[in-house]
């Protein structure tokens, strides 16, 4: 489902993502405020998104007009490449580092002014999941000072930082995103933040 394809994008494109909704909810990003359309949107879809999410969407892109609209062709940008697989058939291949490029327009400029520095930490056995992370939590805005793995106990993911720095808006925005608790503690590496990895999360990303 909409869970799957979320994380999908995430590990393959480095893309934050904060919700998903069924095809039908594209009525949320046409221009019209409160039509019965989007009223439907609001009521009507498979989602993770709240009614308060979808109404601050149709809010938010009613007032975007279509000039100011901008798509990104994945094949033309060469964020993906054509391949053929085993079987024959033909099939798109994500390449990261130039996603990671075009994909730069995408940031949220209020983490990035916030300038707030992530220190990722792989508590599990699974390779690359670290580093996944970070990719994503660059993508959105953060600056991720590193990763590195630990021998510790913990059940799914938990970000640790100063008060001031667990209230933060980039904070806020990966909590949604990789579905973490926070938790006012002193971190013990050099960023403002700390996301921890454990088991439960390696299992679902």
């Amino acid at each position: 489902g909409g869970d799957l394809l979320s994380t999908s994008l995430e590990k393959a494109f480095g893309l934050p993502v904060d919700g998903w909704i069924d095809e039908r909810g594209e009525v949320l990003f046409e221009q019209r405020i409160l039509s019965i359309p989007s009223v439907l949107g609001i009521v009507g879809q498979r989602t993770n998104l709240t009614v308060f999410d979808r109404l601050n969407i149709i809010l938010a892109t009613s007032g975007v007009g279509i000039a100011d609209r901008r798509s990104i062709d994945l094949v033309t940008t060469g964020i993906v490449k054509k391949t053929q697989l085993s079987d024959g058939l033909e099939a798109y291949v994500p390449v990261p580092d130039k996603a990671k490029t075009v994909f730069e327009v995408l940031r949220d400029e209020a983490v990035f002014a916030e300038g707030k520095t992530l220190l990722v930490v792989n508590t599990t056995s699974k390779q690359g999941i670290g580093g996944d992370v970070a990719r994503v939590a660059g993508a959105l805005g953060v600056k991720v000072v590193g990763t590195q793995t630990a021998d510790r106990e913990v059940e799914n993911c938990t970000i640790l930082g100063l008060q001031e720095n667990i209230n933060s808006y980039a904070s806020r925005r990966l909590a949604q995103i990789f579905e973490c608790e926070t938790r006012v503690e002193t971190p013990v590496g050099p960023g403002h933040l700390e996301i921890i990895l454990g088991k439960g999360f390696a299992e679902r990303f």
